[in-house]
């Protein structure tokens, strides 16, 4: 993808950010400029990035390509795959098509059909093929197909075999998808790890953070069970009215009993008027609960404010935050994260940025 236009996109920005402007404005395309930051970012690392569409990388995938687009077998094992999984209690991720390859030259990117006369098309193009002139094209420029989701893990395997893949929870489950894939192709499938986890509390939300008596185990309650923990636990006066509750339910019980010795129809009504005792007690309970969190309002508006913080719109950060957010402010960030973080900790890690 071409970059003409980028320019407009940096004069939206409220901040410049060197590393984006140098890359985009520098590198020819979309594709350039990515490796560009990641390389930046990462590359004393030891990061490794492969242009996958390169010819030379695309021949291993000649035999691939062509089962594929002949027997299908890909959507039979892929189908095979998920209903185990969903029985499992797994959600699909993935869909596998009948041939999961794109054809893809200059600006075509189009998924390849095959049509019931038996030729092959490059969809929503003029672009189409006999059998044999596909399997031609297939073996002479291996460099313009292009595996969908279902096989572009397998292509990443044949050209830079891993020990292991470490991802995201549905990516682990999409991976297990693929499984027998693999094992029709005889290609090693790696051990599938999940990644590593973080929450990251900066420093003006530590400082807010450090003036509650909240554990960072409880900032992972939902907001409602955290604030009503925290008001009962700074509570000078005894709201919860159920002992009350439990006295009224033996009197009434009593009641009850001598009721319908009386006359059994007054069972009914004096159940009835528990009820309603009941329901004016919960009206008051509720009513101690909001004076007694009014006490507290400042604590409790800090605690929802870090709450916002660290599960923005109640989700994870991860799924709204970028790592430019942190590690423009904190040049160190990336290699903190590097050095304190463990592969095989599959627990969330709280980041907290002190002063």
């Amino acid at each position: 993808m071409a970059l003409e236009g980028i320019e407009k996109v940096f004069e939206s920005l409220p901040e410049a950010i060197p590393l984006f402007e140098q890359a985009y404005t520098q590198q020819p395309n979309l594709a350039a400029a990515t490796r560009a930051i990641v390389h930046e970012l990462m590359g004393q690392y030891g990061l490794l990035v492969l242009d996958a569409d390169d010819a030379v990388l695309k021949k291993a995938l000649v035999p691939v390509v062509k089962n594929d687009v002949l027997t299908h077998k890909a959507n039979a094992l892929v189908e095979a795959a998920n209903s185990q999984l969903e029985a499992l209690g797994y959600k699909t991720q993935v869909f596998p098509r009948h041939i999961n390859f794109f054809y893809i030259e200059q600006s075509i990117r189009a998924r390849i059909v095959k049509q019931d006369d038996g030729t092959y098309k490059a969809l929503n193009t003029e672009l189409a093929w006999t059998e044999a002139q596909l399997l031609a094209l297939i073996e002479q420029r291996p460099e313009c197909f292009s595996p969908n989701v279902i096989l572009r893990p397998l292509y990443q395997e044949l050209i830079l075999p891993n020990i292991a893949y470490i991802g995201g929870p549905a990516e682990v489950a999409y991976w297990m998808q693929l499984k027998p894939v693999f094992d029709h192709f005889e290609v090693p499938f790696p051990v599938v790890m999940p990644r590593n986890f973080a929450t990251v509390m900066n420093k003006g939300t530590a400082r807010k953070y450090y003036k509650t008596d909240v554990s960072v185990p409880e900032l992972f309650l939902d907001t409602h069970t955290l604030v009503q923990q925290y008001v009962q636990r700074h509570t000078e006066q005894e709201i919860d009215l159920g002992p009350e509750q439990e006295v009224l339910a033996k009197l009434f019980d009593s009641i009850g009993h001598k009721a319908a010795v009386v006359d059994k129809s007054l069972t009914g009504f004096v159940g009835a008027e528990h009820a309603k005792v009941e329901k004016m007690l919960s009206g008051i309970t509720k009513r101690l609960k909001k004076a007694e969190e009014k006490k507290h309002e400042t604590a409790i508006n800090q605690l929802e404010k870090i709450k916002e913080k660290l599960f923005p719109g109640g989700g994870l950060q991860e799924r709204k935050e970028n790592v430019l957010n942190y590690s423009l402010n904190n040049p160190n960030f990336i290699p903190y994260l590097l050095e304190n973080l463990d592969p095989f900790d599959f627990c969330m890690n709280v980041v907290i940025e002190d002063e």
